[in-house]
């Protein structure tokens, strides 16, 4: 049996590192109802619980982020999802850590933020109802040394109503070589770039062709073979393969830290450079080519690939845990198409 007083001293240190542990919690603030998917306004208040100062990531996937991107979970009383029309990003945790790409809040400090979601969701299909809008939880966290740690915050959700009109349309921008805000340097360097995509994706989608057993490269990105899922993959390279890369928009506007590129599924054709597309290389591993590959297989009309895991080492397990998302993953399409190191 223990002393006493030694309970009591665990008791404290235990209390004492609870106390210290990091905490986010997540407040959020909406009307009762919403006359019209043109007034979908939410606020967001993420707040520190704990005790440190914490550095958090400016995920474009989370609420720390303006960009449309899916940071919400909606539910409607019925149980049916409105659809996801905003944009898909290609994103490093690690590049935008060492980029100063975070959000400083001390102990009980908040950040506040109003997410237009008027042109993010479409609400159609799901119908007018009541809502449930809960905010995704997740965050990059960057420790005092440097390492990336993932913190849920405890979640608030609010409730309203939608009616009205259930979706706006995007302007969508003519499809012609066209180089949004980019200089004549930037230009010359995607220029580059689309060409070596247009390569690589040609000779990914002329190796499935003519290589159609379990080879290495195949299981290595997309895991065990499956004629169903083999089917989705080649239909996937052939559409990017046939791309024409020099008739796309290429907007050079994007300041996001960490991030790549990003685009929106519905509207192929227009691609958003972000800074990381300018200091990675032509070819090769997360590559300027290989970004673009990315971002073009999540264009619906390319097969409409999601983000479930970034990342070599993230690609290859999910090809062996779960070959099925592999399939519909971005990274893995990119990695296939990159073949660095080379796979045969």
């Amino acid at each position: 049996m223990f002393p006493f007083a030694s309970l009591v001293a665990a008791a404290l240190v235990f209390a004492s590192s609870a106390a210290a542990a990091p905490g986010l919690s997540i407040g959020v603030s909406a009307p009762a109802s919403f006359s019209g998917v043109q007034e979908l306004k939410i606020s967001t208040t993420l707040t520190n619980t704990g005790s440190e100062v914490l550095r958090v990531l400016n995920d474009p996937e989370s609420i720390l982020n303006e960009l449309d991107t899916d940071s919400f979970d909606i539910t409607s009383s019925s149980g049916a999802h409105p659809a996801f029309n905003g944009a898909i990003t290609k994103y490093s945790p690690e590049i935008a850590a060492k980029d100063g790409g975070f959000t400083t809040l001390q102990a009980g400090e908040s950040v506040t933020l109003t997410h237009d979601l008027s042109t993010t969701y479409n609400f159609t299909a799901a119908g007018a109802d009541d809502y449930t809008f809960t905010p995704r939880n997740s965050f990059f966290i960057v420790k005092d040394d440097g390492s990336i740690e993932t913190i849920e915050a405890e979640t608030e959700a609010v409730e309203a109503s939608v009616s009205g009109l259930l979706a706006l349309e995007k302007r969508r921008v003519e499809k012609r070589a066209t180089f949004p805000s980019c200089t004549a340097a930037r230009i010359t360097t995607t220029t580059t770039a689309y060409g070596a995509a247009a390569s690589i994706a040609t000779a990914a989608n002329s190796y499935l062709a003519a290589n159609t057993g379990a080879t290495t490269r195949y299981t290595t990105w997309f895991g065990a073979e499956n004629a169903s899922r083999r089917s989705t993959v080649v239909s996937h390279f052939q559409k990017i393969s046939a791309s024409n890369w020099g008739s796309f928009a290429y907007d050079c506007s994007c300041t996001m830290s960490g991030t790549y590129a990003y685009v929106y599924a519905n509207q192929p054709g227009t691609i958003w450079l972000c800074p990381v597309f300018w200091s990675t290389t032509t070819t090769g591993t997360d590559s300027r080519a290989g970004t673009l590959v990315h971002e073009a297989s999540h264009w619906t009309v390319n097969g409409g690939t999601r983000d479930n895991v970034y990342g070599q080492s993230g690609a290859k397990n999910l090809a062996i845990s779960n070959p099925a998302s592999a399939v519909a993953n971005a990274d893995n399409h990119e990695y296939f198409a990159e073949n660095t190191p080379n796979l045969p």
